[in-house]
């Protein structure tokens, strides 16, 4: 039997919603680049017809304070 730990992600992954239908997983890890490291960029697709649901998850090698309330400064225009 083999264990898997997962990883705690409570200060690494941000939840983003809102996105453009045409968001793609590459073009949501190039906009949050300038933000730092990224580890994943998952937008969340429909099973049956795998088109976006309009958000997704972006989780980052490190997480700040700072850098936390610039993106939700950045997202909230």
């Amino acid at each position: 039997m083999t264990i898997v730990q997962q990883k705690d992600t409570t200060y690494t992954k941000l939840f983003v919603g809102g996105l453009p239908y045409h968001t793609t997983d590459q073009s949501l890890r190039e906009y949050f680049k300038q933000f730092g490291d990224i580890e994943e960029a998952v937008v969340i697709t429909d099973r049956q017809t795998g088109k976006s649901r309009g958000y997704g998850f972006v989780s980052r090698l490190l997480m700040t304070r700072l850098s936390r309330s610039f993106v939700h400064r950045v997202l909230s225009r």
